[in-house]
């Protein structure tokens, strides 16, 4: 595991991977820009397994730590013309999860065929795969 995540995530200062046992791995990286690249850059996987990460206060027994949340980059497809405002991208990713930030690179250009959303959302709870939007007025897109 090691080898494969260092030569994946390429930490600049290298990073500690420790078997914790039970399925939990402690990872020591030592710079914080190494590690809020792999925090950016989640959700990762390992051997067809999610990978969930999360940030321990001193107090802390990674042994105990509930793991059921994950930020995650979603493509947002078919958002009707002129309803493609800030409201609009906060609401769809408050619907899935925790609305975070939308990916100001996929509104670049004229046309695009979806948005990227970045959004905190409960592992355990399905992933939405539709939503109908309403304009303000009720006339639905």
């Amino acid at each position: 595991m090691q080898n494969v995540l260092s030569s994946l995530w390429r930490p600049k200062e290298g990073v500690e991977i420790h078997d914790l046992g039970s399925g939990r791995y402690s990872f020591m990286f030592y710079h914080i820009l190494d590690l809020q690249k792999v925090i950016d850059g989640a959700p990762w996987t390992f051997e067809q397994n999610l990978l969930l990460f999360h940030k321990l206060k001193n107090t802390e027994d990674p042994n105990v730590v509930v793991l059921d949340i994950m930020d995650i980059w979603l493509q947002v497809y078919d958002i009707p013309l002129g309803m493609l405002t800030e409201k609009v991208v906060q609401s769809i990713g408050n619907s899935v999860g925790s609305f975070i930030i939308m990916d100001p690179t996929t509104l670049d250009g004229l046309w695009k065929q979806y948005i990227r959303i970045r959004v905190t959302m409960d592992i355990n709870k399905p992933l939405k795969r539709r939503m109908k939007l309403k304009r303000e007025g009720g006339s639905g897109g």
